[in-house]
Order: C-alpha cells, then sequence, then structure tokens
C-alpha cells in the first residue's frame, strides 16, 4: 500500500515537474531576451525592437503574431525594456515571408505595408530589418528592428547586418535550450524511491531533496516537521517555498552541469552554512545547512539537511569582543549572515544611514540603501557568498528624511572553521561632504557663476554629445541670442544694475523655451539654448519671435523699469551636423543677419545667408582696413533759408569709394561702423574734419552770418559720457562757438527710457551747441520726444516731402508738422526737395528751411568753394550750385 503512495506521489511530481520549471525561470528568460534586443538596437542603432513567435501551427497563414519582449531607445540615447504586446495585430507580409522562407526582409515601411507607429510611445518608424530566429525545426520567429541604421540607398550600413544575423544565431541557441526543458523521466524505480525514504526516516535531522530545477522529490518527517507540512502538500513545489533561492541555486546551477559519468561517487557534500529557512506559519528559524550531491538512476539530486546550531560560548564572548571594537571603528559596519540577514550594526552605521539597530535588523538593513543601487549590492553580495570574492564600490544611502548619503563600501565573506562562507561583513565610509565639494567644483566649472546656466565649454560639450547621437541630430535647434542694452545699462544705473538684469534675462529666457531646453550663456549678453525635441521649423520660429517679444517687456531692477532687445539666430540640425562649433557658427551667421535685417529680429540659418554672411564679413574687414588707412572723406550738401535767401548750413556726410569693390550706402557703411565698435572713433573724426572746414571757410569769408555746420551724431556716441567733453575740445581747436555746431540725432536713436542719452542731450546743450533731430515722423516717440529734448530744429523725413505733391495724407503730415513746430518755437527743416513744385507749395505753408538736390547735391568741399565764391545761387529760380 505504501509503495502504491509512493508511486502515486512520483508520478504527481512528473507531472507538475514542467509548470514548476517554466514559473521558476519566466521573468528570466524574459530578461534574457530583453537584453539581446538591446543589445540589437546597440548593434543596428535603431529605435526600437521586438521579437515576433509563430502562435502554433498554421501561424503561416492568419494566426495572429505575438510580442515576446520589446526595447526601445530613449530620448536620452539608452535602450530600457519596452514592456509591449501586439497580440491584436495579425501577422503582415513581410514578417509571414521571413517565417515561410527564413531570409532577411528591409526597407521602408510603406513599401512594404506596414504601420507607420508600433510603440506604445508613438515612434515614428521609417525603415525596418527583419531576421529569421530558428525556433525548432517547424517554427520560425522574427527578430524586428525599427528604424535601423541605412545608408543613401536605403540598405544596412557596413556590417549591421551580419552582426544581427549572429545574434539571431545567440537567440535561436537559447530558444532551443529554453525548449528542452526538463522531460518526464519516470523511470525512478519504486523500489530506489522506496530506499531513499527510508534513508531520511532515519536520519535525526530535516533532510529535503531536490531535483536540479529546485523541485521537491523528497521529504523527511523531521522537515515535515520544521516546515510545519507534509510530504503531500511539499512535493512537487519549489523549494524556494522554505529557503531563500540564493542559497541553494548556486549549488544546483553546478550539479546541473556535471555530466552524468564525471563521478561514480552516489553521494557526497557539496557545501556546509548558515541559512534561515522560512516555515508554513511565516515564522523563520536559523538553522546549519549542508548540501550533499545524490544521484538517482538517471536524475541528478541534491539534499539538504538542515540542523540546529551548537552554541559556543567561546564564540559568544568572541562576538560581544568583536561587537565592542566594531563600535569603535570610525566607519560603519554591518555584520549579515549567509542570508544577507542583518545580526549587528555599529553606532557610525546607525548616523550614516538614520536607522535604529532594531530597524536594521533582517532584511531592514536594504531599506536604507538607495532603490537605484539596491540590486547591484545584491547581486554582488550574493557573489561574495558563492565564491568567496571580496567586493568594494561606492553606493548610496537614502534616510527615511529624504536625504542621500554617498558612501564607499568594502564587504567580504566571513568563513566558518572549515573556511566556508558563514556570513559577510559590509565597511561603510561616508563620502557625502568629499562628494558635495567634487560637484560644487563641477558645477562650478560647468556653469556661469551670475546666471547659473551653462558656460561656453559645457555646453558646447553637451551639444556634441547629443550630435554624435544620429536619431537625435534631426531633433536638435539652437538658438543663439544677442540682448541688447545691457552695456548701456552698466554704464547709466551700474554694473550691480546690469547683473541683476542679466539674472532676470536668463531667468525669463529659459521660461520662454520651457524646461528640457539647455542654456547657456556664452559671453557677456550672448545666450544660446538647444531645443531637445524640434522638429517642426515653424514651431522653432514661432519660438524665436516669442523669445523677441519677452525680452522687449520692461524689467524692474531696484524699483526701476529696463528696456532691452533682441535678436535671435537659429540653426535646425540635420544629418550633416556632426560638430558643436560648426552648428553654433551657423546660428552665429544667422544671428549676424538678423542685425543686419530691417525687417526681422530672426533669422534661420541657410546656405544663402551663409554667402551673404561672407559678403558681410569680408565689407566688416574692409570696412576696418579703411579706417585704419583714413580712406575716408565727407561731402556737404547745403541748407537753404527761404526768408533770407541763403545758405545757412552745411551737413557733413561721410562718404567711402574704395577701389576693390562697390561703395556701400551711407546707412549701411553706418550700421557697420556701429556694428564693428569704430563709430565712436569715426565720428570723432568726422566732427573735427567738419569743423576744421567750417573754420577755413569762415575765415575765407564764404559763409553767411548765423552759418552752422551740422554733423549726425550716432547712438553709440550718445552713450557716451565723454562726448560732451570732446566736442568742448574740437570747438576750442578750431576756434568755434557753440552756436556755430548743430548737431542731428536721428529719432530712431532714442529710446524713452535711456537716460544716458538723455543726460548727454542736456550737457550739449547748456554748453551752447544747437540740436536738430531728424527722420520726424519714422519713430512711434516722435511726440514724446518733442516734449523731453531741448531741440533748435526738426527735420522732416523726406520721404514725407518727396510725397506732397501726389499723396494727400503726406501733404497734411508735413503742414501738420509745420503748424505744431511753430507753436512750440522749434524751426522745421524740410529734407528732400527735388523739384520746384514741391519747393513752391513749402514756401506757400510758410516753410522757412529747405534741403534737397534741387538745392544742391552733397559734394566735396574742393567743389563748393568755387560756388560760394560766385555767391551761384538765386532765391528766385533756385538753381542747383554747379
Amino acid at each position: 500500500m505504501e509503495s502504491g503512495k509512493i508511486t502515486t506521489v512520483s508520478r504527481r511530481v512528473i507531472d507538475d515537474l514542467s509548470v514548476a520549471e517554466l514559473e521558476a525561470t519566466a521573468r528570466l528568460e524574459r530578461r534574457q531576451l530583453e537584453m539581446l534586443l538591446m543589445y540589437s538596437l546597440k548593434v543596428s542603432g535603431g529605435d526600437f525592437s521586438y521579437i515576433v513567435s509563430p502562435a502554433g501551427k498554421g501561424a503561416y497563414a492568419e494566426q495572429f503574431v505575438q510580442l515576446d519582449a520589446a526595447a526601445v531607445r530613449t530620448v536620452a540615447g539608452d535602450s530600457i525594456a519596452g514592456h509591449e504586446y501586439l497580440n491584436s495585430r495579425r501577422a503582415d507580409p513581410s514578417t509571414l515571408t521571413v517565417m515561410r522562407h527564413r531570409k532577411v526582409v528591409q526597407g521602408s515601411v510603406l513599401v512594404h505595408g506596414l504601420p507607420l507607429h508600433f510603440s506604445n510611445r508613438n515612434l515614428l518608424v521609417t525603415h525596418f530589418v527583419q531576421v529569421p530566429i530558428g525556433n525548432g525545426a517547424s517554427n520560425t520567429s522574427v527578430l524586428f528592428v525599427a528604424n535601423p541604421c541605412i545608408s543613401t540607398s536605403g540598405k544596412l550600413q557596413g556590417d549591421i547586418l551580419s552582426r544581427l544575423l549572429e545574434l539571431a544565431v545567440v537567440i535561436s541557441k537559447r530558444q532551443q535550450r529554453n525548449e528542452t526543458t526538463v522531460s518526464t523521466r519516470a523511470s525512478s524505480s519504486e523500489e530506489s524511491v522506496f530506499k531513499l525514504r527510508r534513508l531520511k526516516q532515519e536520519l535525526d535531522h530535516a533532510v529535503v531533496t531536490v531535483n536540479t530545477y529546485g523541485v521537491i522529490r523528497g521529504i523527511n518527517p523531521a522537515a515535515e516537521k520544521l516546515f510545519g507540512c507534509d510530504a503531500g502538500h511539499s512535493l512537487g513545489m519549489t523549494l524556494d517555498r522554505y529557503l531563500p533561492p540564493k542559497y541553494f541555486l548556486s549549488t544546483l546551477q553546478q550539479v546541473d552541469s556535471w555530466n552524468n559519468d564525471q563521478s561514480n561517487e552516489t553521494m557526497f557534500a557539496m557545501n556546509h552554512r548558515k541559512v534561515s529557512i522560512i516555515a508554513e506559519d511565516g515564522l523563520s528559524k536559523q538553522l546549519n545547512a549542508a548540501a550533499y550531491y545524490l544521484r538517482d538512476d538517471k536524475e541528478k539530486r541534491v539534499s539538504f539537511v538542515l540542523s540546529e546550531p551548537v552554541i559556543d560560548k567561546t564564540s559568544e564572548d568572541n562576538f560581544r569582543g568583536l561587537s565592542f571594537r566594531v563600535n569603535s571603528l570610525s566607519m560603519g559596519v554591518i555584520r549579515l549572515d549567509a542570508d544577507c540577514l542583518c545580526e549587528h550594526v555599529n553606532d557610525l552605521w546607525c548616523q550614516i544611514s538614520g536607522q535604529s539597530p532594531l530597524e536594521a535588523k533582517g532584511l531592514g538593513w536594504t531599506n536604507a540603501i538607495h532603490a537605484e543601487d539596491l540590486m547591484d549590492i545584491w547581486l554582488e553580495l550574493g557573489s561574495i557568498v558563492e565564491r568567496g570574492r571580496p567586493h568594494s564600490g561606492k553606493i548610496r544611502l537614502q534616510r527615511n528624511d529624504g536625504s542621500v548619503r554617498q558612501v564607499a563600501l568594502g564587504a567580504s565573506c566571513v568563513p566558518d572553521e572549515a573556511g566556508r562562507a558563514n556570513g559577510i561583513v559590509i565597511v561603510f565610509k561616508d563620502l557625502t561632504a568629499d562628494y558635495l565639494a567634487q560637484q560644487h567644483v563641477g558645477y562650478v566649472t560647468a556653469h556661469d557663476a551670475l546666471t547659473g546656466l551653462a558656460n561656453r565649454a559645457a555646453f558646447l560639450d553637451s551639444l556634441q554629445l547629443r550630435l554624435n547621437n544620429r536619431h537625435l541630430r534631426n531633433k536638435t535647434a539652437l538658438l543663439h541670442i544677442n540682448v541688447r542694452g545691457i552695456k548701456a545699462i552698466n554704464v547709466t544705473v551700474g554694473q550691480h544694475a546690469g547683473d541683476e538684469i542679466l539674472r532676470q534675462v536668463s531667468t525669463r529666457l529659459l521660461s520662454c523655451v520651457g524646461a528640457d531646453a539647455l542654456g547657456a550663456r556664452l559671453s557677456g549678453s550672448e545666450f544660446s539654448f538647444i531645443l531637445m525635441q524640434a522638429i517642426d521649423p515653424i514651431e522653432i520660429c514661432s519660438a524665436a519671435e516669442r523669445l523677441v517679444k519677452y525680452i522687449m517687456e520692461p524689467f524692474f531692477v531696484f524699483d526701476d523699469a529696463l528696456y532691452l532687445s533682441a535678436t535671435v539666430g537659429i540653426s535646425i540640425g540635420d544629418d550633416n551636423s556632426n560638430s558643436s562649433d560648426q552648428l553654433l557658427k551657423q546660428a552665429d551667421v544667422a544671428l549676424s543677419a538678423a542685425a543686419l535685417s530691417k525687417h526681422s529680429d530672426w533669422k534661420v540659418y541657410t546656405r544663402k545667408l551663409a554667402n551673404k554672411c561672407v559678403e558681410q564679413i569680408r565689407l566688416n574687414e574692409r570696412i576696418r582696413e579703411a579706417v585704419t588707412k583714413n580712406e575716408f572723406t565727407l561731402d556737404y550738401q547745403p541748407q537753404y533759408s527761404l526768408e533770407k535767401d541763403e545758405i545757412v548750413s552745411f551737413e557733413a556726410l561721410l562718404r567711402w569709394g574704395p577701389s576693390d569693390m562697390p561703395s556701400p550706402e551711407a546707412q549701411e557703411l553706418i550700421h557697420v561702423l556701429e556694428s564693428v565698435g569704430l563709430m565712436a572713433e569715426v565720428g570723432s573724426w568726422i566732427l573735427e574734419t567738419a569743423c576744421q572746414q567750417f573754420t577755413i571757410w569762415k575765415d575765407i569769408g564764404l559763409l553767411a552770418k548765423g552759418c552752422t555746420m551740422l554733423v549726425n551724431i550716432a547712438p553709440s556716441q550718445l552713450m557716451n559720457f565723454d562726448f560732451p567733453d570732446q566736442v568742448t575740445t574740437i570747438l576750442a581747436d578750431c576756434h568755434m562757438s557753440p552756436s556755430q555746431l548743430n548737431l542731428e540725432i536721428a529719432e530712431s536713436a532714442l529710446d524713452e527710457n535711456n537716460t544716458a542719452a538723455y543726460h548727454v542731450i542736456d550737457k550739449l546743450k547748456k554748453m551752447g551747441v544747437r540740436l536738430s533731430l531728424s527722420a520726424f515722423g519714422t519713430s512711434k516717440a516722435s511726440l514724446s520726444h518733442l516734449n523731453r529734448l531741448p531741440i533748435d530744429f526738426l527735420k522732416i523725413d523726406r520721404s514725407f516731402v518727396m510725397a506732397m505733391d501726389a499723396h494727400e495724407p503726406s501733404r497734411s503730415m508735413v503742414m501738420s508738422v509745420l503748424a505744431m513746430a511753430n507753436t512750440l518755437d522749434i524751426d522745421v527743416v524740410a529734407d528732400g526737395i527735388e523739384n520746384t513744385d514741391t519747393l513752391g507749395r513749402l514756401r506757400a505753408t510758410q516753410g522757412k528751411f529747405v534741403q534737397g538736390n534741387l538745392i544742391s547735391n552733397a559734394k566735396s568741399a574742393a567743389v563748393l568753394e568755387p560756388m560760394l565764391v560766385r555767391r551761384n545761387y538765386k532765391s528766385e529760380d533756385m538753381l542747383q550750385l554747379s
């Protein structure tokens, strides 16, 4: 009867064997697949991959495909497990082709009829490759890789295909090995089973026998009592129900690797150590454990013998002494048993981890290990127990208050009398202070101290890392920003205000481009930002336009409202964007174009723009050379008084006629001089030369009484507090009174919030210098300028004057300005007199002063002097001087 019962139990154990094995290895198998798929992404450069297996017989027709595992590349370029299922999708033609003919299929998804999106992360698929994987004699699985690296011909680059085929062989062997699961080996005779059971019953200690898969094949009464179970309940279960897997798995793997004929012995001892068992009631207990290899017919088995530990008073005394010595160390110490359960901690461990000794008991010490480091240290401890190899490294501890401590650790095995692993000692040293110091040094090295943004070197390094990833190049856009007006704030308000406004600018820029953008301050007022997910050029340009408008809103520094402006250069990455310096240079080219543009404050880099920029750079260099060689000249255009019928002023105009290139327009010449920072130097030369010429004409009697010299003043000169002193010196050297100098200021160069310019203008006016406001009517702040500026003359913009004959609104504008200026006691100069009809209309409206080509073109002093001597100009017909 008993023999029949044993037979029934044995059969039940055999029937349950496959299920138990699958449950024990399912997670491991999937992890292996995920690692192989992640490696396939590394090999191919793809965006995601998965394995499609046939769903049994008939899958080559209309069966559903099944996804075994998946891997996806993240935005940072790393690969992670995708955990995604495609059971609802039928097999596509390309997959069926791979399954039927076991050949590689690759190309565009549109050509092969595949969907454009497979991943639950909504990653776009353009190209793919499918590689066959051997899966037994009748089945073929398929490795699918989306978006592998391809050449311009649409084929896989380099040796990607051969490496994927090698990977397919590895996956094939793994799958076939997993399919050869343990077959039902029911050849163990009833007699051998009966002998094994009698052997276990005769022992005093608890004995559990398992096969190499950890399935319990036998258990003696002592073990039934120890675990609180009966044999019928335990047989067929896996040993991890009662013993820690890390204790017995290495032993079983070692036995499983042996050949059956490796040893003639039917039983021999394998290892001894302490282990914590878990009974059916959930209680744990520390026992001594010994493992024995036991061959029973054709099946390999291992018996684990469990016994109560012998209490050794000498060992207890040694342990107390060790505890005292451990507490006196300057490092945290944990004493673990062979199952990595904490037996003892010292005081310094409690200080570092924030745990009490009671909280650290058992597995409680692992609660102090940072979650991201716990798995690594757990695997290392398992290696220490199995191989006795010490380990050292660095991990993080996370206290209950959330603070993180950086620690160095050293772990080594504690042997018993026979030299077997009987526990682990881990020593911790707190490195947090050193780590924080290094972090601070690293932060300071890589960041701008004032704004907290990255500095130039760190920014270019981050950009280069992104461009090195082929998948991220086309998703990268660079915004290069120049903020104008900060230098003026430093001069007028102070350096402390300039620093504060730089901090506010960086904060405003970050809020505008988004939290995922990487920003840097490259120089004093230049910033750059990398847009990480830049795909749509329209969105990129919208971000630049939004940024420009955002910077124009007022900044409040020390209760003062300050105003800035910005220009933006944009470069968008493509397949050829390999260098961070190259992309930044392209953005700088676009920035220069935006600074020169009259229509837009932002520009996108193009090849055409680059060619234009090369021409601009050549012009800039040529103008620099002209300043050095003093190649500039001055022409003078008269202003005429209709009341007195005489010339009342000469406007000095800068001219440059290079022999090796076309002469630029006067406005472009001035703009370039401003942009390269030479306008102040050239402006001083213009003022001094014009005043010297005026003195020459005055001394030989060519000028009417009250005649003045009109000189245009650049915005950069208005920002210089020393400019009035320069004017005083030049007037003294030329023996001119201040009233004989008329300084003309362009209305567009003024800003109501630019206190520096108004301070300089007030000082010039107090000196007695006359002031003119040019291009009146072209700026939105015209009336406010009239209220604030102490001007003597108002020059109506030539566009309004020239349109008087044909455009009624322009005529009304001119008449309104004349009436308003008369009320404010300001003289008006009408610029742009090209014909007698326009002149007649101005006479009818009581206009006093005129200027234009009808009176005279701008001419050099040598050409003007003979006409001034002959007085060859008549009021009745306003003949042009010739």
